[in-house]
This record gives C-alpha cells, structure tokens and sequence, in this order.
C-alpha cells in the first residue's frame, strides 16, 4: 500500500540519515511505494540550498506517485477546516491551510500518511485519518 510522505517526515529524514525510520523511508522513497503532492513537493524543494541540490530533490520528488490537488481535495480541507473549528480552543485557526490540503489529499487518495508535525494529529481528531510518526517522538 503506498503512503503520501508530508514534508515534515521528508525533512527530518533528511537530517537524520542513520536513525533506522529515516534509512527505512529513504529505501521507500527509491521503492515507488511513497507518494507525494503539490504542496509537499512545493515545501521541500524550497528547503534547497542551490540549484543542483534542488534539481536533485526535483529528481527524487520526481518518482513518486501524486495526490492530487483537486476541487474534492479543496473541498474537504474546507470541511475539516470548519470541523476543526468545532474544537475548542480554535483548531482551525492554528492549523495551517498546507497542512489541511496534505490531509485531505491522503484521505481522498485512500493513502496512510507519514508524518512528524502534531497538526496532523489534530487533524485526525476529526479525520480518523491513518498517520504514521516517522522515528521517535
């Protein structure tokens, strides 16, 4: 089963290259059992220091399947925006909209999502997503 890879998980593994999750997500990444989406791939290509590091990412990036980003996708980052508002203490205010649309994007393409950012967490308060912490807490 593919699973949609979020920047944060990304981005740790990257700084961690010899905790064992991160060694197991890299070997996932060249496996073609990750996806990814717009957003994400927009978020960690902005994380390149130049541009061969970035064309080097874009390559990686390049593999994996994508979600997309569609009318149904913004549409449910919308209704779980308004349930999260629901919430006390302001969820909705406090979760980001990129964060909303990694969400929504796994669910509408019935994929698990990797992550290490607590929003998602939040998020699956009302979702009852599928996530999965990368490494420890």
């Amino acid at each position: 089963m593919k699973a949609l890879i979020d920047t944060s998980a990304w981005i740790w593994a990257e700084h961690n290259p010899a905790d064992p999750a991160a060694q197991s997500l890299l070997t996932a990444l060249h496996s073609g059992v990750l996806a990814t989406c717009a957003p994400v791939r927009l978020e960690v290509l902005r994380g390149a220091a130049n541009l061969n590091r970035f064309d080097e990412m874009a390559d990686d990036l390049e593999g994996l399947t994508d979600a997309p980003i569609d009318a149904r996708v913004c549409a449910l980052a919308t209704s779980i925006q308004r349930d999260l508002a629901s919430l006390p203490g302001s969820k909705h205010r406090s979760t980001p909209a990129i964060d909303l649309l990694v969400a929504a994007a796994a669910i509408q393409a019935d994929m698990p999502l990797i992550h290490r950012d607590r929003d998602f967490e939040t998020i699956a308060e009302i979702t009852r997503q599928p996530l999965r912490w990368l490494g420890p807490r």
